[in-house]
């Protein structure tokens, strides 16, 4: 299964896996800054992935962990993306263009 916020950033699901496929979550955009004035998301890790049986509320981020399912999932979720669906049939187009970050 395919997620994605309502800013176009894109996360996976597979079985009790969810890798998100950004640097952050929740709320934060691009435009938000600490008190020093960076991000508030600078040096958070590129994508995040949780077992969502024993991490329903994404609390530790397994992706360093569990490299194989990383990139599988990823490898997964570029493909559907770029084919504009996760259903059999013909390719189809996204509506805008789509940046997913890469570990």
């Amino acid at each position: 299964m395919i997620l994605h916020s309502v800013n176009g950033r894109f996360a996976i699901r597979d079985g009790n896996w969810k890798l998100l496929a950004w640097r952050w979550s929740g709320g934060y955009s691009d435009s938000q800054k600490k008190a020093d004035g960076t991000p508030v998301y600078a040096g958070l890790p590129e994508v995040q992935l949780y077992d969502m049986e024993k991490d329903p509320r994404e609390t530790a981020n397994l992706a360093g962990q569990h490299p194989e399912v990383v990139s599988r999932l990823m490898a997964r979720l570029e493909k559907q993306v770029a084919e504009g669906r996760s259903t059999p049939g013909a390719a189809a187009h996204n509506d805008v263009p789509v940046k997913i970050s890469k570990p």
